[in-house]
């Protein structure tokens, strides 16, 4: 369960950009996803979590196997309603994705558009998320 929590902090801090503040409240996030492709929603498993998001965090790909840990985040859109922002990984067989949410103080919901590098087809993951307690109701990462 530690280890779990621990790579799920790594996931939500690995792609922060340093400077600029989400619209939602910092704090501990009850968050429910599942991912699908086209025609398959049906066989959807949805999974819930609860994650930190820190103001300075963007909302990470949690059902992700590693495809994006050397990618970086560019267009990055924040209006008081709306967040969006694209993964692009290196090399011409890299992962690609498309962020978009609707945000408010205390909630979100959205999706993440993945196409893993070299592969034709788009797998979607669907977020959403509410805030349960401040920051420090998270679990530790320690040990």
């Amino acid at each position: 369960m530690i280890r779990h929590w621990a790579l799920l902090l790594f996931l939500a801090t690995s792609w922060a950009a340093p400077g600029v503040a989400m619209a939602v409240e910092p704090g501990a996030y009850r968050m429910t996803y599942w991912q699908t492709m086209p025609h398959l929603e049906r066989y959807a498993t949805p999974r819930t979590l609860t994650l930190c998001l820190e103001t300075d965090t963007i909302f990470p790909v949690l059902a992700g196997n590693g495809a994006f840990d050397q990618c970086e985040v560019t267009d990055r859109i924040q209006t008081d309603t709306h967040f969006s922002y694209n993964l692009v990984c290196p090399g011409r067989a890299g992962a690609r994705a498309q962020a978009r949410y609707k945000i408010g103080p205390d909630l979100f919901r959205g999706k993440i558009a993945v196409k893993l590098g070299a592969k034709n087809m788009t797998m979607i993951e669907y977020q959403s998320g509410e805030r349960i307690g401040p920051s420090d109701t998270c679990a530790p990462t320690g040990n």
